[in-house]
């Protein structure tokens, strides 16, 4: 265990002077899932404080959704102040059927990992003590977290990566002169390893309303199902490639079948790696749709199949100095280009000065 701490000490070695206060201030931004109140109470070895600029580490905390469903979690230490110019960063993931207190106890035990670098150059330092599964480090070896179970191999994961997963809801509700009723299920399998990634799923819904009128009943009915699945390949720390097909059907929308079948490509211009604080993708693909109509439609046609190509591109930033997504969708059908669609989305909330955000949303 004297090794473990040397080499949790060694990077600040040299680089950053000792704080004289007893504790760091530490400024927790949480760009995903967090249960803030349950990591100040678990690690009160260290000042929580409202404000980056008050704090001597600012942890920015981002993830995402892995492939197998669970969630990859970012946690990037940046120093301010005395620490100025320096920064860690852990990256962990937590299961796909992991329960909530098992992520935000994992979440706990980074954390106190990541952290205890800095607090070992305070006064407090001395009391910190550094031990294998029972307790994170804390102050005199008392609570701070538990330690991550680590990730399965595919050795040890008898699954071979596969999660599956099933899902239904349903709702009845009425009274003497209307009823209603909704139902839906779904069921997906998905599987990701580092070169491959491939999804399936499948849905059903039922929606029915009923009304009783004084001489005749009005039943709607609505009903969609749909089963598609993706296969992507990566080809390298800023490229993949990818195609997917869908089959469905939905009396909403007059279709009594519908397919469809794309490929494309996809470039990013930060790696991969990065994803969950810096994303700027640039993709392109290109296939064919298919319909079957219930009735013909306002164009004459009553089943067609017309090519069609995609763009989008797309920036995803999560930084200390805020947050911005901002994404434009094309489509067009290639067999008369008129017809086509084009969308922008963006959700930007950016820290101008203390206690003052920029905050833009639109569509």
């Amino acid at each position: 265990m004297a090794a473990i701490a040397l080499l949790l000490l060694l990077p600040l070695a040299g680089r950053a002077q000792q704080l004289d206060r007893n504790r760091v201030r530490v400024f927790l931004d949480c760009q995903t899932f967090c249960d803030e109140t349950h990591v100040r109470t678990e690690l009160t070895w260290m000042d929580w404080v409202r404000d980056r600029n008050d704090a001597d580490v600012h942890v920015l905390v981002t993830g995402q959704t892995t492939g197998s469903g669970g969630r990859e979690y970012t946690l990037a230490f940046i120093g301010r102040q005395t620490f100025e110019g320096l920064g860690d960063e852990l990256v962990f993931s937590t299961a796909g059927d992991a329960t909530q207190d098992e992520q935000r106890q994992a979440l706990v035990s980074q954390l106190s990992l990541g952290l205890a670098r800095y607090a070992a150059r305070t006064p407090l330092g001395r009391q910190l003590r550094v031990g294998p599964r029972g307790g994170a480090p804390g102050p005199g070896g008392g609570p701070g977290g538990r330690p991550d179970e680590g990730q399965a191999s595919p050795e040890d994961d008898p699954w071979n990566f596969w999660v599956f997963t099933l899902g239904a809801n349903g709702n009845i509700n009425g009274e003497s002169s209307q009823r209603f009723s909704f139902f839906n299920g779904s069921v997906s399998a998905n599987r990701t390893t580092e070169d491959w990634k491939l999804n399936l799923r499948g849905n059903f819904s039922r929606n029915e309303s009923r009304f009783d009128l004084s001489d005749s009943t009005v039943t709607s009915l609505r009903e969609d199902w749909e089963a598609n699945g993706l296969l992507v390949k990566s080809l390298g720390p800023h490229w993949s490639a990818g195609t997917s097909a869908s089959v469905g059907s939905s009396t909403f929308l007059n279709q009594d079948f519908r397919w469809s079948a794309e490929a494309g490509i996809e470039y990013n211009i930060f790696p991969y790696s990065e994803s969950t604080r810096r994303e700027l993708t640039l993709q392109y693909t290109l296939g064919a749709r298919g319909f079957r109509y219930d009735e013909e439609t306002i164009y004459e046609e009553t089943e067609e199949i017309r090519p069609v190509h995609n763009a989008v591109a797309s920036l995803d930033l999560t930084q200390p100095w805020g947050q911005v997504d901002f994404r434009v969708t094309a489509s067009q059908y290639l067999h008369d280009t008129s017809f086509y669609n084009l969308n922008f989305f963006t959700s930007t909330n950016i820290r101008l000065v203390r206690g003052l955000s920029l905050r833009i949303t639109g569509s």
